[in-house]
């Protein structure tokens, strides 16, 4: 369970939302609902407080809808008391309540400062910097607020979020990295958007003239405004996206002059608000890159790299100029068709998305094309299950460059002495939904313990499981045990903990004169 600011944990929801981008837009009215501040429940915790709203809890338990519908004190208070519990358990818990999904953050106070994006504030007027949030105050309506990313020269795009553009007066652009936060800055100091009226404002004089855009004109909350700038040697260009849609290029008076180092840049007008940056400037290179004969897939951490290893080591498919989906295998498969619908050649410039699925039977290989839908990869035999798996790449010939768009997480997994106890929390206020993705995730880490030979770990985790009788880990637990010589070992010899030795004792025979 690992999120990811993103985390790739799995999602509750995924099954019943329609489409990724409607899967999206409930995880994202999720998550702010779950950093919303205005909560009305208290949890009184062993080092401290964490708080909850009381109709989220309600329509999650059964055991939360009755004890605030009836005449109990916490209906009254909405004050719960959890002496035995920490903040840290409580926060995954409810985060996990909340989105059906983990953020590394939780527990790791050192994912604070070493996940925060690199891109920060390079100026601001008169803001409140609470990274990613962007806040403000002020009596005055005037455009008397601003605030200027830091960014690379080149092509960037980046996304804010507003929970209500309608009662906000924003202008959403681009300005010079040496431009100056003054008063109206948007009539003097670069090009914008002002979202609402959805009318141009730039330095060149532009002034309220229509952007052409089919944006309605009341903007759903928590709407989503994508900017994306594309810096030339001869001109330049300034496209807007609303909620994923598609980019329309903005048509200012006279063309926004190169030779300029530009950032991202939004100016606000009086009011109380928020704005979010929902991703701070990404950058894309000027250069257009075909996809040559390549391999993309995933390889054993413990592969050695070798002329050809597609064939030896590791799962792949071949992406080519002419074709792609020829599928590669060390179990023998040898160019056989991946059963997707991509185009022929690529476009250029198009992202491969790898997704690598691990369960303790087997595991799961899909790829997608800028965006698409995933499809699994059908070699000839399972991807064995037990290995630890990296993305592995393998080129052949010519001169190119690939980029990697988006690397793999690297986020320290939950600690089990915190997944132990939200499944408590899970089985306490019998919330299913939370108790099954503990238990799933428990039972991987089994699977993982095994794989590495880390008896400690699996002893940790069944030890836990049983205290706690969750049948489905300590079922998971007694299959994995049955190959597992390291563990059969330490249970022989005594080395156990008595529970674990006589849940053990269904698979393997009362060790004697041990105890």
């Amino acid at each position: 369970l690992v999120n990811p600011r993103v985390l790739h944990s799995t999602s509750l929801m995924a099954s019943s939302i329609a489409s990724s981008a409607e899967f999206q837009h409930m995880l994202t009215l999720c998550q702010h609902l779950f950093l919303d501040d205005n909560k009305d429940v208290t949890f009184k915790l062993a080092d401290g407080e964490q708080h909850a709203h009381r109709a989220v809890l309600m329509a999650s338990s059964d055991v939360f809808s009755a004890m605030f519908k009836q005449s109990m004190k916490e209906s009254f208070d909405k004050v719960v008391e959890l002496p035995d519990v920490t903040q840290v358990a409580m926060r995954v818990f409810l985060r996990l309540l909340y989105t059906g999904h983990v953020d590394a953050r939780d527990w790791d106070e050192e994912q604070n400062e070493s996940q925060e994006p690199a891109n920060k504030v390079l100026k601001q007027l008169n803001m409140n910097v609470n990274w990613p949030q962007l806040s403000w105050q002020s009596s005055t309506p005037q455009f008397n607020h601003a605030v200027m990313l830091d960014c690379d020269d080149g092509d960037f795009e980046f996304s804010i979020r507003c929970s209500n553009w309608n009662e906000l007066n924003s202008m959403v652009g681009v300005a010079s990295i040496n431009a100056n936060l003054v008063l109206n800055m948007f009539n003097q100091q670069g090009f914008y958007l002002q979202v609402g009226p959805n009318v141009l404002y730039a330095q060149d004089g532009t002034s309220c003239k229509t952007f052409i855009g089919s944006w309605p004109k009341t903007l759903p909350a928590d709407s989503v405004i994508t900017v994306r700038f594309e810096h030339g040697p001869a001109n330049t260009a300034l496209s807007f996206a609303l909620n994923g849609g598609d980019f329309t290029v903005a048509q200012f008076n006279h063309p926004i002059p190169p030779g300029v180092q530009y950032c991202p840049a939004v100016v606000l007008c009086g009011g109380n608000n928020t704005i979010e940056v929902v991703a701070a400037p990404s950058f894309h290179p000027l250069l257009k890159l075909e996809w040559r004969n390549t391999m993309v897939g995933v390889a054993s951490i413990h592969a050695k790299l070798v002329p050809s290893m597609h064939f030896q080591q590791g799962f792949y498919m071949h992406v080519g100029p002419q074709k792609q989906g020829g599928l590669y295998a060390q179990d023998g498969t040898l160019n056989k068709t991946f059963i997707g619908s991509w185009p022929m050649p690529l476009p250029a410039d198009s992202v491969i998305t790898v997704k690598f699925k691990y369960g303790p039977a087997n595991a799961a290989l899909s790829f997608a094309l800028n965006g698409g839908d995933f499809t699994v990869a059908q070699f000839n035999h399972p991807i064995p299950p037990g290995v630890q798996y990296c993305p592995a790449v393998v080129l052949c010939g010519g001169n190119n460059t690939i980029e990697v768009v988006a690397a793999p997480s690297r986020f320290p997994p939950c600690p089990v002495n915190v997944l132990l106890p939200v499944a408590s929390l899970a089985k306490k206020y019998m919330v299913a939904s939370v108790m099954s993705l503990i238990a799933q995730a428990l039972k991987n880490r089994l699977a993982g313990a095994r794989a590495r030979e880390c008896t400690c770990a699996f002893e940790e985790i069944l030890a836990g499981a049983i205290a706690m009788d969750m049948g489905a880990v300590r079922m998971a637990a007694l299959t994995l045990a049955n190959d597992f010589p390291g563990l059969r070992e330490k249970y022989d010899a005594g080395k156990l903990k008595p529970e674990v030795v006589f849940e053990l004792q269904a698979i393997w025979p009362i060790p004697t004169g041990k105890w």
